[in-house]
């Protein structure tokens, strides 16, 4: 653990992943002051230290005999464990798409979407390449659950400030709660979701960009680290009603025999979309003109 923390002490620098555009766009960097390097490694070195003692209780406690693998996760779970419960996730945009029917969700009534979330994290280094293993994650609203999101693997890269896509299938299984939330886009100006699952986090060696001598490197390797549990709560902005403008209205009389028969009217509603969510069109929308 010293060796780690020494070699981390010497070579962290902050990275930025390069993006097109947005506030994570790859730009210059100016060395932080002693002070600023210190404030950024406290909570890693708290990590490191508390993975450390936990390994060293699992030593005492009988586990003398165990694999070096044995105690590279006894080590390695607390310290990626502390890394996913404190970073912060903010949700950038959500798509929902309606898939085929499928047979075996029809049958039980089910509703079923394909997702995609846009999302950036900000978050401690790994020190080594990390993804996000595919999981079952409940999500609840108002401490209410409505579904379970059936997710892909998501990368995290080696940690710092990311954009990353969270997708997978979302199926509803409370369809009353799920018209809460469809109310909450809808009416209110933000709401807050919340996504919970235990899950498998990967971390890559040399091959993807380890950021630790190559001797340390190799020591990562693949490695799988289990039961890690994902808890976090999102804000998501609502459409506040869909605010609408209108603008060139016309009117045109229609072929009647009567003298005051019937008329055509066109308008120009543009609908002003806020919220989190990408909406593919509306069903049927009445407006007062």
């Amino acid at each position: 653990v010293r060796s780690i923390v020494t070699e981390m002490l010497s070579t962290a620098k902050p990275t930025m992943l390069s993006t097109d555009d947005g506030p994570y766009a790859s730009a210059s960097w100016s060395a932080p002051s002693r002070s600023a390097r210190v404030l950024r490694t406290l909570p890693l070195l708290g990590l490191l230290v508390t993975a450390a003692m936990l390994g060293f209780s699992a030593l005492r406690g009988g586990s003398a005999g165990a694999t070096p693998d044995e105690l590279r996760l006894s080590i390695g779970k607390p310290f990626v464990q502390g890394i996913i419960s404190i970073f912060e996730m903010k949700v950038d945009q959500i798509t929902l798409n309606q898939p085929p029917s499928k047979w075996a969700y029809l049958e039980v009534g089910l509703i079923t979407f394909d997702l995609v979330m846009d999302v950036h994290m900000d978050m401690l280094f790994f020190g080594a390449q990390a993804t996000l293993g595919s999981a079952q994650m409940i999500l609840s609203f108002r401490g209410q659950p409505f579904g379970v999101l059936q997710t892909q693997p998501s990368p995290l890269g080696g940690g710092g400030k990311i954009k990353s896509k969270m997708a997978g299938t979302l199926v509803v299984d409370d369809n009353e709660v799920f018209r809460k939330v469809a109310l909450a886009v809808i009416e209110e100006t933000e709401f807050t979701v919340e996504l919970y699952a235990i899950l498998d986090v990967e971390l890559r060696g040399t091959d993807n960009g380890c950021m630790l001598r190559k001797e340390m490197c190799a020591t990562v390797g693949s490695m799988r680290i289990p039961g890690v549990e994902f808890a976090k709560s999102v804000t998501l902005q609502g459409a506040q009603g869909f605010s609408v403008s209108m603008d060139h209205l016309a009117v045109t009389d229609l072929p009647s025999t009567e003298p005051a028969g019937r008329a055509l009217i066109k308008v120009l509603a543009q609908v002003y979309n806020p919220s989190s969510f990408v909406l593919t069109g509306f069903d049927v929308m009445s407006l007062d003109v």
